[in-house]
């Protein structure tokens, strides 16, 4: 059950940093926006 949690968790870091990626290449100016809704994220992460 662990492990399991433990793949999402990884899979879902992975989403997060390929989206960045291609935010920045596309849209530097939305890198606030990114940091937002990763905060946002490890929010609703630690609830």
């Amino acid at each position: 059950m662990i492990i399991i949690i433990i793949i999402i968790i990884i899979i879902i870091i992975i989403i997060i940093i390929i989206i960045m990626i291609l935010q920045l290449a596309m849209f530097p100016e939305s890198l606030n926006m990114m940091i937002d809704l990763t905060k946002n994220f490890i929010l609703l992460g630690t609830h």
